[in-house]
């Protein structure tokens, strides 16, 4: 049967503290590769030519519209998983339809919250899975 792949996840985010501790939670899973970019334009271009499979984006990094953005990547990948990191603070606007959103006090759970949705992601994707279901 093998080992499953890696499971590629790509941060969005332009602030030092929430890419070092995303970095950290992720160090030792030997399931999880992250890969970070800066903005939403960075992640595009990264997508373009690299797939991921779930997509972390620090809710209020950069200058771009993080509805504009969701939407640009729902369109490109319907199927990524997109999570928003917001800090205990805010909350993101409630019309912005996301998979999930962690806190970043809280990214402790990042990990099992990626694996649960690429997890969910790849069995709605198997062919055998909508053989059975169609």
């Amino acid at each position: 049967m093998g080992v499953p792949p890696a499971i590629r996840l790509l941060l969005v985010s332009d602030t030092d503290s929430i890419r070092e501790t995303v970095t950290e939670t992720v160090r030792d899973p030997p399931d999880l590769r992250l890969t970070a970019v800066e903005t939403p334009a960075d992640a595009r271009c990264h997508l373009a030519a690299t797939p991921a499979d779930c997509l972390l984006v620090d809710a209020h990094a950069g200058t771009e519209s993080l509805s504009a953005f969701r939407d640009t990547m729902q369109a490109a990948h319907p199927t990524l998983p997109f999570v928003v990191a917001v800090d205990s603070t805010r909350t993101p606007p409630a019309t912005l339809s996301v998979h999930a959103a962690i806190r970043t006090d809280a990214l402790a759970t990042l990990p099992e919250v990626v694996r649960v949705l690429t997890d969910t992601s790849r069995r709605t994707d198997s062919p055998a899975v909508s053989a059975e279901h169609s």
